[in-house]
């Protein structure tokens, strides 16, 4: 497994709104505590949620705007 790029970070935000994006996908919009400098694109980012309901296997999501 190759090692996280050197900018990695953990963040604590709080999700404002998921809204329907196609047949299976969402546009997923997170407030977080950090004010982060501009992102590069193709950038992926891992979710997870606080009360252990977050799948066993977790996914990458891409970075839209």
């Amino acid at each position: 497994m190759p090692a996280p790029p050197i900018d990695a970070r953990a963040l604590t935000g709080e999700a404002l709104s998921v809204t329907r994006s196609g047949d299976d996908g969402v546009i997923l919009k997170l407030r977080v505590d950090t004010e982060l400098p501009p992102l590069r694109a193709a950038r992926f980012f891992m979710l997870k949620r606080d009360d252990r309901m977050s799948p066993e296997i977790p996914r990458p999501f891409s970075l839209y705007r």
